[in-house]
């Protein structure tokens, strides 16, 4: 005996084209509005992460000059193209000496350890190409003197790629960096003879972010670390 055309139809499984298009439908209205709540969310969080992530590099940078002024026996700003050479860490790809065919002016800060294995430290600026604004640089080597007449004269540092050396950009696309055109009185540096050894170094630092965040440091220098 025959089934009935009726009831084969009844007994089949799935969903007609109508069902599965009217689910779609339903699913679309309902999830879509999701989605954009949770695009929403995401959007108001991102200014908040942003400013999170440049507190951090502000707080970083902070500690890391007051701990650079702290160890500090010789510190000189302003440093002019023409001694650059003689300041700079060696080699890198942050140098402020146009080893690359890309020179900049500075560095702004070179910093003299004290102690026998001395360090020295550089501070520069580059323009971020990526997002605009600046990075700040921070440059670190061993300090190769010359000792001539019984005074430490400054010749090009050793290599950032030696064992204690390092390169590294130490805030990343701020607004400025604004230091004093001069913290002594020494306006030559590398000295020269026989010019008096270099008096304390204290001054204010101010970074501002891109997002308008500012960050002063007071910087001292502490005494008997002159060279």
């Amino acid at each position: 005996m025959s089934t009935p055309r009726s009831l084969r139809r009844r007994g089949q499984s799935g969903l007609t084209i109508i069902e599965l298009l009217v689910a779609l439908t339903v699913g679309t209205i309902v999830l879509l509005p999701m989605f954009g709540l949770v695009t929403l969310i995401i959007q108001r969080q991102a200014p908040t992460i942003k400013s999170a992530n440049a507190s951090k590099q502000l707080r970083l940078f902070r500690t890391t000059m007051e701990k650079d002024w702290a160890a500090a026996k010789v510190i000189k700003i302003g440093v002019v193209q023409a001694n650059a050479a003689g300041v700079e860490c060696n080699q890198g790809n942050m140098t402020s000496v146009p080893y690359t065919g890309n020179p900049v002016t500075g560095p702004l800060i070179a910093i003299q350890t004290s102690g026998s294995n001395s360090k020295r430290i550089v501070y520069n600026t580059r323009p971020n190409t990526t997002t605009g604004g600046i990075d700040i640089l921070r440059r670190e080597c061993f300090h190769n003197p010359d000792i001539i007449g019984g005074l430490d004269y400054w010749g090009t540092g050793s290599k950032v790629t030696d064992p204690g050396g390092s390169q590294v950009v130490i805030v990343e696309a701020v607004q400025s960096f604004t230091i004093p055109s001069t913290c002594n009185l020494q306006a030559a540096f590398p000295k020269a003879l026989p010019l008096p050894p270099y008096e304390m170094c204290d001054m204010n630092i101010t970074v501002v972010g891109r997002d308008g965040q500012s960050s002063t440091v007071r910087l001292h220098q502490h005494a008997g670390r002159d060279s």
